[in-house]
């Protein structure tokens, strides 16, 4: 699918290269890979005579930008990441090359705990990086273009870099009603495409593109009652708003919640998206 929309490469996890080789990525107790030559590579993919790259970031340092180095001091982060960069690079002196290591994270959860926004830390990285002579910094497609893949793979493990799965997005029944629901819209809209106006199909689709363009069944099943349900109630939301374009009535299960407490949670008392609220809330008594 992905070379039929043109794309050249995509990004995925060390994971899930390992269970596409049917391997292992070996990491000693300092999180340094052992078998390095595997993983610091792009590797041509070829399924079903198409053909594409794809390149698998290294979980550990990608993770350590995530989580890990902003409880540090700038300096001694910085020096972390380029000290496990250099030994990464005498793990591979010897091998036929050239590597390419990648970091790749979801950027919106890593920078909001970072001190002045992440600039200390991001400043005296580069600045480091650009003074050191035994490193280079590219992006994916001047290395591709420079070096393309030569190691091939003939299959791809399905599955995110989280848990090299999809299971926190499909699979629970509440997760799976969501994805009923956004098919069912989906459908809806294909239904009435020439029978409404452009501008009504637009906000519609609008409305679609947002319920299917971010994380709602990730916060569903997977995340505490309380903080998933506004985003459960959000994503209907927008999904009545997709109908209401379409001169539709929408769903009466749109009205009804995916999720209720469990387990002794406290409920919502008010609809969860009729204002600030706080995020803990106390039992009165």
């Amino acid at each position: 699918m992905f070379a039929d929309l043109g794309f050249s490469w995509t990004v995925t996890d060390e994971d899930i290269l390992a269970r596409s080789l049917h391997t292992e990525i070996y990491r000693d107790v300092f999180g340094h890979v052992l078998n390095a030559d595997v993983l610091y590579r792009p590797y041509k993919l070829n399924v079903g005579g198409r053909e594409m790259a794809v390149i698998f970031r290294d979980h550990h340092l990608s993770d350590r930008i995530g989580f890990v180095y902003h409880q540090m001091p700038v300096e001694n982060a910085v020096d972390d990441l380029l000290h496990r960069l250099h030994k990464i690079r005498e793990s591979v002196a010897h091998c036929q090359g050239p590597h390419l290591v990648t970091l790749a994270l979801d950027g919106e959860n890593a920078w909001e705990w970072y001190h002045n926004d992440k600039q200390d830390f991001l400043h005296r990285l580069y600045s480091c990086l650009s003074q050191d002579k035994l490193l280079r910094t590219v992006t994916v497609s001047e290395f591709l273009e420079s070096y393309p893949p030569t190691s091939q793979l003939n299959n791809l493990h399905s599955g995110s870099w989280v848990d090299h799965s999809v299971t926190r997005w499909i699979g629970s029944p509440s997760k799976n009603k969501l994805w009923e629901m956004l098919l069912a819209a989906r459908k809806m809209i294909e239904d009435v495409r020439g029978h409404i106006s452009a501008e009504q199909l637009l906000r519609a689709k609008e409305n679609l593109y947002i319920a299917e363009g971010s994380d709602y069944p990730w916060w569903v099943d997977s995340m505490p009652y309380y903080l998933a349900a506004p985003f459960e109630s959000l994503f209907r939301k927008h999904l009545q708003n997709a109908y209401y374009e379409c001169g539709k009535t929408p769903p009466a299960y749109l009205d009804k919640p995916v999720l209720h407490p469990q387990h002794g949670e406290p409920a919502w008392v008010d609809d969860p998206l009729s204002g600030p609220t706080a995020m803990v809330q106390s039992k009165t008594t």
